[in-house]
């Protein structure tokens, strides 16, 4: 049976994409690109206008050119929910790992589907299988397309029971107004942008160090919400416009930028115990 596969991000849909083709299967990949796990939800469904005006704000859409583009990849995901809300009687499986963006796209898909419960199965990837390359400086844990080829036997329907509870979690989670959503436990848990600024400042030195080590190492302390390199380039800027810190280049379009502190968030000399 052929299916139609649902990822969250392009690393994903491309490592998917290499694990189907060493399984000689030509099943179709339908690939999700906004993280869920930051920003508002509360109209995502009705209306992208919150979504858009957040990531043109995050990424500094304005200065770098990328208003347009974020634009068409928001009206691209909405024609793709809504085609896989389609009942052609093909069978939809949603990939995820346990981390929040990928439960939150779960849940939308769940709740997209919740005519068609029939139609919708999964395929969960453990902790364990995730990994990073040792060549990689940046970037989330992922799969390798040897693990994702070995789990395509694993694809199980999920129950309609489950997708009701699914859905029904989606809607209740879209009207929280969390700013950050982490997964922890098997259970959401929310959080705040200030969460993330606490963890650069705390990291941050005096001495200027690679960003990219920096956010690195925020992505250890907080691997139940997989900020990406381009959420916490965005605080870094907002912190460096608050005085808070210092760049000596834009994170979100040179990645050998360095950081360090600021000297007024230096403590003084006779505090330091």
């Amino acid at each position: 049976m052929d299916y139609i596969h649902v990822v969250n991000g392009d690393l994903a849909a491309r490592l998917l994409g290499e694990a189907l083709e060493t399984a000689g299967r030509r099943d179709r990949i339908v690939v999700l690109r906004d993280d869920l796990a930051f920003g508002p939800l509360r109209s995502i469904d009705e209306s992208n206008s919150a979504r858009i005006a957040f990531w043109q704000r995050a990424l500094g859409a304005g200065e770098h050119g990328l208003s347009q583009t974020i634009i068409d990849a928001f009206e691209a995901s909405t024609l793709t929910l809504r085609a896989l809300a389609v009942d052609d009687g093909s069978e939809v499986v949603a990939w995820h790992a346990q981390n929040a963006g990928d439960q939150l796209m779960l849940r939308r898909v769940a709740y997209h589907l919740r005519h068609a419960p029939q139609r919708l199965n999964e395929i969960g990837m453990p902790a364990r299988s995730l990994v990073r390359n040792a060549q990689e400086t940046s970037g989330e844990p992922h799969c390798t397309p040897g693990a994702m080829a070995a789990r395509l036997h694993a694809i199980a329907p999920i129950s309609l029971l489950r997708i009701g509870r699914l859905a029904l979690e989606w809607q209740e989670l879209k009207q929280l107004g969390h700013e950050v959503r982490r997964w922890r436990d098997n259970t959401f848990q929310s959080a705040a942008f200030s969460d993330i600024d606490g963890a650069i400042i705390e990291l941050a030195t005096l001495q200027w160090q690679s960003y990219l080590s920096l956010a690195q190492r925020i992505r250890t302390v907080d691997p139940g919400s997989v900020a990406t390199d381009a959420l916490i380039a965005w605080r870094c800027r907002e912190l460096a416009a608050l005085g808070r810190i210092a760049l000596d280049g834009d994170p979100i379009l040179e990645k050998s930028t360095r950081i360090r502190l600021a000297q007024a968030d230096r403590a003084p000399a006779h505090l330091v115990c």
